[in-house]
């Protein structure tokens, strides 16, 4: 929440997650274009001490890929939770919340930069839902123009548990080749629609395969967890993967 608060440099993989010290130095050092998430408590000291530590200390090549938090459409997630209820308390769905809140930040970190042209002003959006991506730009008008980048969680998978138990290897795969991918497919189109209305670029903040054990019971399965990660290593993965890139740039 509080700037003097924030975990330090000495915290290097702890719970808090990691030190803005230790994110700067790695993307200097590597020549990296990092990507930042804003606390979704933090107020407007910190925001303003975040862009100012970064400006004065990345790499004046590099820029800065800026979020509000990370997936705050995902209810599983306490910044999620917390839109919510702000919504409600102000008559307002969580994701109008969501935009109005980023819009907050990105003017903040562009009050302190003073080359624009280094932040890539993201919006994160639910994947498999693009009209929310459409609804915050519709509903929170200041955002457009103010927003860079719409970013998607690009997966391939989403089997229940107990489907992917009953089924083979081969089975599953066939499944996300002949039924995942091109839904997949049709979604990436249509968030990629909402984009080019708003002139955002597309791009994703993660990727790839989801097969996932989703319950404690699968988690706990040593044979279910053993068959995710055969079917993970099974040489048609590469072929999936090679055809979610060649629709992404298609």
């Amino acid at each position: 929440i509080e700037w003097a608060d924030r975990p330090k440099g000495s915290t290097f993989g702890g719970k808090k997650g990691q030190s803005i010290e230790d994110i700067v130095q790695m993307s200097n050092e590597t020549q990296t274009n990092p990507w930042l998430h804003v606390p979704h408590l933090a107020t407007d000291e910190y925001i303003r001490k975040m862009a100012e530590y970064v400006r004065g200390h990345l790499n004046a090549n590099l820029k800065v890929y800026l979020e509000y938090s990370n997936e705050v459409w995902n209810g599983q997630f306490a910044q999620a939770q917390y839109m919510a209820e702000l919504g409600k308390k102000n008559g307002r769905q969580g994701f109008v919340e969501y935009g109005l809140k980023s819009k907050q930040v990105f003017d903040i970190w562009g009050s302190v930069f003073f080359d624009k042209s280094r932040l890539v002003r993201v919006l994160g959006t639910q994947f498999s839902n693009p009209w929310i991506s459409e609804m915050m730009m519709e509903r929170v008008p200041s955002l457009v123009g103010s927003v860079d980048a719409l970013a998607v969680g690009y997966y391939v998978g989403g089997l229940s548990d107990s489907k992917t138990q009953t089924m083979s290897d081969e089975a599953v795969l066939d499944y996300m080749f002949t039924v995942n991918l091109p839904k997949t497919k049709e979604l990436l189109r249509q968030q990629k629609k909402v984009a080019n209305q708003y002139s955002m670029e597309l791009i994703a903040y993660e990727a790839g395969q989801h097969l996932v054990a989703h319950d404690s019971q699968f988690r706990d399965n040593e044979e279910f967890v053993e068959k995710l990660a055969r079917i993970n290593r099974n040489t048609r993965m590469y072929d999936l993967y090679i055809n979610m890139y060649k629709e992404w740039v298609d």
